[in-house]
């Protein structure tokens, strides 16, 4: 039946004009610089209370950008020579990424710089905006493949300035993105380019994970700190709410890091590897619960000095009042999360809290995609009903 709604959606959805969609891709093409102040608020699904965050933006073609964050968790990104640096003054880190990997998506940066091609990748329609001046685009990708289910911008029809980009992903998480002082091709100073940081910053390089892997495999102990360094925490994360403590969850993950160790020379270089510890570590839950034939641990029982949602939606209010109310909020959410059936339960983890994709929760489980889907919508409406019950 899926058919049948893009048919109809196709008749009762205005389509934008090609002349339309190449005036906007020259419009981005053309730029050789932008600066912008931006507002940037992120919905996500399993919390009404959304995060607000602001800054600048700069870009330089051919491929350079820049985002500086201010308020309360200030940060910079950095893109150059198809690199990544994120710098973290308040911890005093720079990480850096290979922009080709799965660490970073580049569809905003491609959508700014006019690297995309609209009419190709995407569906688009026209929608009314709040503003004459201004059209709402809606883009639907072709391809399930695509890091959003929907992108909507804003375009000024004087001078075809974006305004506005939000976007949506698969699971219904929205970022929106409102661009304001924007300046057009206008000299930019090379040093917004170069990223200094004091002597005594911890970096962490991710660039080179296959490097990683081969020379552990030569026994080198550093090389695979590297590794235990990048996952440790996502890994944590998922063992701390699938066991009783975090005693035992830090037992385990000790077990989990030497298996991935013994076991990474049957890894196949085509395979993603977080995918694949993901597995490893998933199995390796399952034979412990086994072993002593129990139900998977409540995840609200903090108690026991078990890991709390609480630690992984953190408060963003200064307001003492306010941060109860949200800690009552994401309590309520704990003692719903309980309830939900262990197999509805372990998917939601894998989605949102530990942010893989449904293709890698479909490789870790042996799972059809559309089953995969399919449970992690149960487990939505299953905790939004146990939700609503409480109010």
């Amino acid at each position: 039946m899926l058919w049948l709604f893009w048919i109809i959606w196709l008749m009762v959805t205005p389509q934008a004009s090609p002349s339309l969609i190449q005036q906007i891709e020259s419009h981005l093409q053309s730029y050789q610089s932008l600066q912008a102040r931006f507002e940037q608020t992120y919905t996500p699904v399993i919390v009404s209370e959304p995060s607000q965050e602001s800054g600048r933006l700069y870009y330089r073609q051919p491929g350079l950008m820049r985002w500086e964050y201010s308020g309360r968790e200030k940060r910079i990104y950095l893109i150059k020579d198809n690199i990544l640096w994120e710098y973290l003054p308040e911890e005093n880190q720079l990480i850096i990424y290979d922009l080709s990997s799965e660490e970073f998506n580049q569809t905003l940066l491609n959508l700014l710089s006019g690297q995309i091609d609209l009419a190709k990748d995407y569906q688009i329609s026209v929608a009314e905006s709040s503003s004459s001046r201004q059209t709402r685009i809606t883009l639907l990708p072709h391809y399930e493949e695509s890091e959003y289910r929907k992108i909507e911008i804003e375009i000024d029809t004087q001078d075809f300035l974006l305004r506005t980009i939000k976007f949506t992903d698969w699971s219904g998480n929205k970022t929106d993105f409102k661009f304001k002082d924007i300046k057009i091709n206008r000299p930019l100073k090379k040093n917004l380019f170069q990223l200094e940081v004091p002597e005594s910053t911890e970096i962490i390089d991710y660039r080179h994970e296959r490097e990683y892997i081969l020379k552990s495999l030569d026994g080198n102990q550093e090389a695979f700190a590297m590794i235990i360094q990048k996952y440790q925490t996502p890994l944590l994360n998922y063992v701390g709410r699938m066991v009783k403590d975090k005693e035992t969850a830090l037992d385990l993950l000790q077990e989990i890091f030497l298996k991935i160790f013994t076991s990474l020379r049957q890894y196949k270089p085509h395979y993603p590897f977080r995918t694949w510890i993901f597995k490893i570590a998933s199995n390796h839950v399952i034979d412990f619960w086994r072993k002593r034939r129990v139900e998977t641990y409540s995840l609200d029982h903090e108690e026991n000095h078990g890991f709390s949602l609480l630690q992984v939606l953190p408060l963003q209010e200064k307001s003492v009042a306010r941060k109860y109310e949200l800690r009552q909020l994401r309590k309520k959410i704990e003692q719903a999360l309980q309830k939900l059936p262990a197999s509805l339960r372990e998917l939601f983890i894998w989605r949102y809290i530990n942010e893989l994709s449904y293709e890698e929760i479909a490789e870790i489980k042996n799972l059809p995609l559309g089953t995969v889907k399919n449970r992690i919508f149960q487990a939505k409406e299953k905790l939004r009903l146990l939700l609503e019950e409480e109010e």
